[in-house]
């Protein structure tokens, strides 16, 4: 075919209707001859719905999904970081509503331009020290509500603001591993994984990097959020690859892997 993008529709337009033939999808693969080459279609299966697993020689800290996680986590870690606060807004697994977080974020500079007007017309070089988690906080903004997480309770950005405060104290307070199951759970991020159709993989994948944390843990008793997103830091920078071997596992999919990992398997249908 002429583009990637329409070979790629093409395979997954002929795998669905296998599928709906009564073709089992462990028995269909896709190969290709880079890791990276698998993003199309995953991310195409995972819109049409086809089931699929990924089995590569795979870092856990690449994946999307993970990766919104340590920010998540980082942003606990500094919740007055403004920075970081506002890039969490957007966090899929949160599901905050993104009209609310463009007004908040917009109310927020306006309030900035504003508080830095009046303190350079009064002659007083102080600078704006109200921080974006405490205008969350109060939640007076037009159009603040949000959706629903995926299998959580309606949340809306004050009530996120909260949550930061409290999985941040129980993080200086608890254990690293303990406070890590409470943002997890409580942030909806395992909801959103179990709900999906390639949740066995996120969980996978996040099972990974809580056993490298874990490993890390013994040696160090004061071991907290800050030294693992540090730890984390150091595997990246140096290109750690944090996660097992991609083996097939969960419910029935189609398998997508590199032709070097194709080597010794067989299947009745290959693309």
């Amino acid at each position: 075919l002429a583009k990637p993008a329409h070979e790629t529709l093409f395979v997954a337009r002929e795998i669905r209707a296998l599928i709906a033939s009564g073709v089992n999808p462990v028995e269909i693969a896709v190969v290709y001859r880079d890791n990276r080459d698998a993003w199309p279609f995953a991310s195409l299966f995972e819109r049409l719905g086809i089931p699929h697993a990924v089995r590569s020689d795979e870092n856990a800290l690449a994946d999307p999904l993970v990766r919104q996680l340590v920010l998540l986590l980082r942003v606990v870690n500094a919740p007055h970081n403004d920075e970081l606060l506002a890039r969490s807004l957007f966090i899929e697994f949160l599901g905050l509503d993104h009209l609310a977080v463009y007004t908040a974020l917009a109310h927020y500079e306006a309030l900035r331009r504003e508080r830095r007007r009046s303190a350079r017309d009064a002659g007083d070089a102080t600078r704006f020290h109200e921080r974006l988690i405490h205008v969350l906080r109060r939640e007076p903004i037009q159009n603040s509500a949000s959706t629903p997480a995926p299998g959580d309770e309606s949340r809306s950005l004050a009530t996120y603001a909260r949550l930061l405060g409290s999985w941040s104290s129980f993080a200086q307070n608890r254990g690293l591993l303990e406070a890590i199951e409470l943002i997890v759970r409580e942030s909806g991020f395992l909801a959103f994984l179990l709900r999906s159709p390639r949740g066995h993989e996120g969980i996978r994948k996040l099972e990974n990097c809580i056993a490298e944390l874990a490993r890390a843990v013994p040696g160090h008793r004061s071991y907290g959020l800050d030294e693992a997103l540090r730890h984390l830091d150091i595997l990246e920078r140096y290109g750690v690859s944090l996660g097992g071997r991609g083996e097939i596992g969960g419910p029935p999919a189609v398998v997508l892997l590199t032709a070097h990992k194709a080597k010794g398997l067989e299947f009745e249908h290959v693309f």
